[in-house]
């Protein structure tokens, strides 16, 4: 009789047991999840950094062969040189990046409009070319890149800033070349 009490007690954990288990797993999972929540998000932002670097390299690898080609100064009502540039960049970063619509304009009309995504378009000159307003740059895997002359007076094109809305539509990537801070890289989420 004895060992029939003795085996039991001894047949696995109590209710008690396993609700204080249940409890400490619960406390454990409610630090953590958000914590690890947090590391997707910035890892997203991180990718969508990193997508528009690619973006910068390709419009200076741009900027390099078509500026060769081209004499004298560019300005904002340089069709050619916008499309030719947004065409290479397009090129340059497909496979990645999916920047098929070339936007530009002919003689102050659109003659293609942005779609709801994968856009490329070209400007001259940031400081007294358009700033595009945060509310309207949103589009899903689209890009803006502003090209002017470099300061040194080299002739040379350079990308004077890029935004970039990555492929999920969530993130507003921002880089930007000052002559005296270098550059600078700015990431947001869009709400």
């Amino acid at each position: 009789m004895k060992n029939t009490k003795e085996n039991k007690n001894n047949n696995g954990f109590t209710l008690v047991e396993l609700i204080v288990v249940l409890v400490i797993l619960a406390i454990l999972a409610a630090f953590t999840i958000p914590a690890m929540l947090g590391f997707v998000e910035d890892a997203k932002g991180k990718a969508a950094i990193a997508e528009a670097r690619e973006i910068y390299a390709a419009a200076q690898t741009a900027g390099t062969e078509i500026g060769s080609r081209w004499s004298g100064t560019i300005k904002d009502g340089n069709e050619q040189f916008k499309k030719d540039a947004g065409q290479k960049i397009s090129e340059l970063v497909k496979g990645d990046i999916e920047l098929s619509n070339v936007v530009w304009e002919i003689n102050s009309g659109n003659l293609n409009k942005p779609k709801e995504s994968n856009n490329i378009e070209v400007g001259v000159d940031y400081n007294k070319f358009y700033e595009p307003t945060k509310d309207k740059f949103k589009y899903k895997e689209s890009a803006k890149v502003w090209f002017d002359k470099d300061s040194s007076n080299s002739g040379q094109f350079v990308v004077k800033a890029i935004w970039y809305v990555d492929k999920t539509g969530n993130y507003r990537v921002i880089i930007m070349e000052d002559d005296a801070k270098g550059i600078s890289t700015t990431v947001e989420k869009i709400k």
